[in-house]
C-alpha cells in the first residue's frame, strides 16, 4: 500500500512521533516511513524539511549513541562504529 504523496503532513506527523520516542538517524527514520507506505519523494522532503529544522542530524545522533553505548557497556572504537 502506498500512501498519496500528496500526503506530506502524514509522514512528517509520523516521523515526528517517531522522533519524539527517541533519537534516530536519517536511514533508519527514511526505512521506517517507507514501512509505512510513503512514497520515496515524500520520504525525501520530510527528511529534508526535518533537518533544516535542526530535528534530524546524523552527526550529533552518532555521537550520542557512541556515548551511550560507551556508557552501557564500555568499547573500542571499531565495536562503536559498526551500527553508524
Amino acid at each position: 500500500m502506498t500512501r498519496s504523496p500528496g500526503n506530506a503532513e502524514s509522514a512528517r506527523f509520523r516521523a515526528l512521533r517517531l522522533l519524539e520516542r527517541r533519537p534516530q538517524g536519517t536511514a533508519e527514520l527514511a526505512r521506517k516511513l517507507r514501512q509505512r507506505g510513503f512514497e520515496d519523494a515524500v520520504v525525501r522532503a520530510v527528511l529534508e524539511r526535518l533537518t533544516q529544522a535542526g530535528l534530524l542530524d546524523d552527526p550529533a545522533y552518532a555521537a550520542r549513541l557512541a556515548a551511550s553505548r560507551l556508557r552501557a557497556k564500555p568499547q573500542g572504537r571499531r565495536l562503536l562504529a559498526a551500527p553508524l
